[in-house]
C-alpha cells in the first residue's frame, strides 16, 4: 500500500455554509419508543474537512491508481443545543432516472466506492455548537476498474416516527457529503440516446399548430461521469425544420446510468409524417480533466394528421361516386318515361 500525504484534489470550490449536500430519510419498523421528541429537525451538517494543503472543498474528489490507500477527514458539525450521537459510515451513490444524486438505503450493502471507505468507530458523539474532523481510510483494491466511482459519507441517527396504533416506525435521518474517485486507466467517455419517441396527439384542426411531446432516454455507456446538452428538432416529411426545443440539459450521470425526460415542443404543424431529431453532446463536470465525447444523433417519427380536414376530404371522395350514381339513375328514368309522355 502507498500512503499519499497530499493526494491530487480535483475540486477546490468553497464548502457550502453548512456542508449539507445530502439529506435522505429511510423508514422501517423499529422497537417502540417510550417518548417521541417534539422536535425532530435535522441539527447537524456534514462536509469535507480542509484538504492536506488547507483548501476548502465542497466534495471529496480524488484521482488515484488502483491498490492505493489514503487517509482523509470529514467535518461533522452539531448545530443544536444538545450533544449528538451519530452513526458514521460510507455507502455507494447512484443517479436516479430523474437525475438526482442519491445513496443506497441503510439496509443495503455497498459493493463499490462505499465499501472502500472505513471509519475507526461506527459512531461519534459531538458536543453542542462544535465541529469535529473525523478521519477515515480509503483503500482502493487491486482490481478497481478504471473510471469514475461515487459514494457518500453519512452521519445519521434514528428518531421515532408516526405510529398507527400497532406499529412504531423509526426514521433514519441522514446527512452526508459526496465522494468521487477517478481510478487511473483507460477512460472512455460515451453518452448514447437509447430511446426516443414523439407523440403528436390528435390534430383536429388543419391549420392550427400544437405541442408535440418528445420523450428521450440518455445512457452513460462509458466509464466516467458525464453530463450532456442538446436540442430536439421537429422535421417535416421533406426534412425541413418546423420547430425546435430549448436546449436540453442532461445531469451528470455515473457510468452505466440513464436519465429519462419529456419535453413539449410548440409550433408543430400537422404535416402528416413528423420526425423528431435529437442532437446530443457530452459535458464534463466542473473540475475534471475534459475529455471529448462523440456527437450523438437519434430520430423518431409519428403521424401528425389533420383529422378534421382528412374527414372532409374522405367524405367528399365517398360522396362523389354516389352523386354520379343518383344523376345517372335519374336520367335513365327520364328516358324510359319519355315515349309514354309523347303518346299523351
Amino acid at each position: 500500500m502507498t500512503e499519499l500525504a497530499r493526494p491530487h484534489i480535483r475540486s477546490g470550490r468553497a464548502m457550502v455554509a453548512v456542508g449539507l449536500l445530502l439529506v435522505l430519510s429511510n423508514v422501517w419498523p423499529a422497537i417502540p419508543a417510550t417518548a417521541a421528541p417534539t422536535e425532530n429537525a435535522i441539527q447537524w451538517a456534514v462536509g469535507p474537512a480542509p484538504s492536506a494543503s488547507g483548501e476548502t472543498r465542497s466534495t471529496i474528489d480524488y484521482t488515484l491508481p488502483p491498490d492505493t490507500e489514503i487517509t482523509d477527514r470529514v467535518a461533522i458539525s452539531n448545530l443544536g443545543a444538545e450533544a449528538l450521537t451519530l452513526a458514521v459510515y460510507a455507502t455507494d451513490a447512484f443517479t436516479t432516472p430523474e437525475g438526482s444524486f442519491t445513496l443506497l438505503t441503510a439496509d443495503q450493502r455497498p459493493v463499490d466506492l462505499g465499501s472502500w471507505i472505513t471509519f475507526e468507530s461506527p459512531t461519534i458523539t459531538i458536543a453542542p455548537g462544535t465541529t469535529v474532523q473525523v478521519p477515515f481510510r480509503m483503500a482502493l483494491p487491486k482490481d478497481a476498474t478504471p473510471g469514475d466511482h461515487a459514494a457518500g459519507i453519512v452521519a445519521s441517527r434514528q428518531v421515532p416516527g408516526s405510529a398507527d396504533g400497532t406499529t412504531r416506525l423509526a426514521v433514519d435521518q441522514r446527512v452526508g457529503t459526496r465522494v468521487y474517485v477517478r481510478v487511473n486507466g483507460t477512460l472512455s467517455p460515451a453518452l448514447s440516446i437509447t430511446k426516443l419517441s414523439v407523440d403528436y396527439g390528435a390534430a383536429v384542426y388543419p391549420f392550427r399548430n400544437r405541442d408535440a411531446a418528445v420523450t428521450y432516454t440518455v445512457h452513460n455507456s462509458g466509464n466516467i461521469r458525464l453530463g450532456g446538452t442538446g436540442t430536439i428538432s421537429l422535421l417535416t416529411p421533406f426534412g425541413t425544420r418546423m420547430a425546435q426545443s430549448q436546449p436540453v440539459s442532461i445531469p451528470p450521470l455515473l457510468p452505466d446510468e440513464s436519465f429519462t425526460a419529456t419535453v413539449a415542443i410548440g409550433g408543430a404543424f400537422p404535416a402528416g409524417r413528423v420526425t423528431a431529431r435529437m442532437d446530443l453532446d457530452g459535458v464534463n463536470p466542473p473540475g475534471v480533466v475534459p475529455l471529448d465525447t462523440p456527437h450523438q444523433r437519434q430520430t423518431a417519427t409519428t403521424w401528425a394528421v389533420p383529422w378534421l380536414l382528412t374527414a372532409v376530404v374522405v367524405a367528399i371522395l365517398l360522396a362523389w361516386p354516389g352523386r354520379r350514381f343518383l344523376r345517372t339513375g335519374y336520367l335513365s328514368i327520364l328516358r324510359r318515361n319519355r315515349p309514354a309522355a309523347a303518346e299523351l
